[in-house]
């Protein structure tokens, strides 16, 4: 009776014990990189813990131009706006041709990160990195720093949105506009971004994370094309004009490059105790200063968004009317609908927030309509 009532006691404590572990909740941190005009694909991991025990992570990426990121030449299909991962799943993002290789295929990025993924939650230690696992090739530099920079962070609370990555496009609302030209200071031509006959059309999109119910990354974009234009010391756009015209002139590569030498003076003094002729040699340092100008392949300067095109969309002072720039003012409302967790403000008939956001003083009817978009959970 006595063993028996020992064995009921401990079937009851090992219930308790797996019931308590079952009953641990999952816990997501997020961590992303920070991206500048110049970014092309800005990676961002999400991790999973039960309790102290890495359980799960996602490694991924999200285009700034969106749709308008290219074409993949070796798998002859256009970027579409969805995230690198899925994008790597489905056969559009390829590094090396020898991942279509139907005998032996080399592992695509997304097989790659799941390699990294299970070395993680094995070693349950980022610093773990090397060595790296069998099948593995690709940097994990940014993979390691952003799980470390998600754990260091509080957990993701509970919100009421879809959990996923999210695009969303207005393409199907892309509005006609007035191309910008420019100046060619070298070919001493003018230069527009569309054929002859071509519609000038732009639209705006966003990029979005859902983890837990929750917004944790955000990024407006619209479609615009232009091209990166030459500013001078004080930051103003260079420009030549044609008339009573003035067009932006295109960027160039400009160095200024100083060569000093010494020049040596012979001087000659009368010694006024002896009367005799003294010659000293005085050096002097000359400089000069020479500024080259180097073309740059024109197809380079060329950006397909705002906030690619970075400055050189002119709309700040002292090239434009603005206080902020597009990507400036961009990246402020994305970080008001991730710490609001949503875009419903009031807008005047200009577009125009009506009670002020920091940074954002543009027409914010995109940012609103794009953000009312993110799918809420069923």
């Amino acid at each position: 009776m006595k063993i028996k009532k020992i064995m009921i006691a401990g079937l009851m404590l090992l219930s308790m014990m797996l019931l308590t572990a079952c009953g641990k909740s999952t816990e997501y941190y997020f961590a992303a990189k920070t991206p500048t005009p110049d970014s092309s694909w800005v990676s961002y991991v999400i991790v999973e813990k039960k309790g102290d025990k890495i359980t799960n992570a996602h490694w991924s990426a999200y285009h700034i131009a969106g749709e308008l990121a290219g074409y993949n030449y070796l798998s002859k299909k256009n970027y579409d706006g969805r995230d690198k991962y899925v994008q790597s799943k489905d056969k559009i993002y390829i590094m090396e041709g020898s991942e279509l290789d139907d005998k032996n295929p080399k592992p695509r990025w997304d097989e790659q990160v799941d390699l990294l993924v299970d070395k993680l939650i094995e070693s349950q230690d980022y610093n773990d990195r090397l060595p790296i696992p069998a099948g593995a090739s690709i940097q994990s530099t940014d993979f390691y720093e952003l799980v470390e920079m998600a754990l260091s962070q509080p957990a993701i609370p509970k919100g009421k949105y879809e959990d996923g990555f999210h695009y969303i496009s207005l393409k199907n609302e892309a509005a006609n506009g007035f191309a910008p030209v420019y100046w060619d200071s070298v070919l001493e031509e003018l230069v527009t971004v569309v054929n002859e006959g071509e519609e000038f059309k732009t639209f705006s999109f966003g990029n979005f994370v859902v983890v837990n119910g929750t917004i944790v990354l955000a990024y407006f974009n619209e479609a615009y094309t232009g091209y990166l234009v030459d500013f001078d010391e004080t930051g103003k756009a260079r420009k030549h004009t044609i008339g009573d015209k003035s067009y932006p002139i295109l960027k160039v590569d400009r160095k200024i490059v100083k060569t000093s030498k010494e020049i040596s003076t012979e001087v000659s003094t009368i010694n006024k105790e002896t009367g005799e002729v003294e010659i000293t040699t005085v050096t002097t340092i000359e400089t000069t200063t020479v500024e080259t100008i180097t073309p740059l392949v024109r197809s380079s300067l060329k950006k397909l968004t705002k906030n690619q095109l970075g400055l050189s969309y002119l709309m700040k002072k002292p090239n434009g009317p603005g206080q902020y720039e597009y990507f400036e003012a961009s990246n402020a409302a994305a970080k008001y609908l991730v710490t609001n967790q949503n875009f419903d403000i009031q807008l005047s008939n200009d577009g125009k927030p009506v009670d002020s956001i920091a940074g954002v003083t543009i027409t914010a009817t995109d940012f609103k309509k794009i953000a009312s978009l993110i799918p809420m959970k069923p």
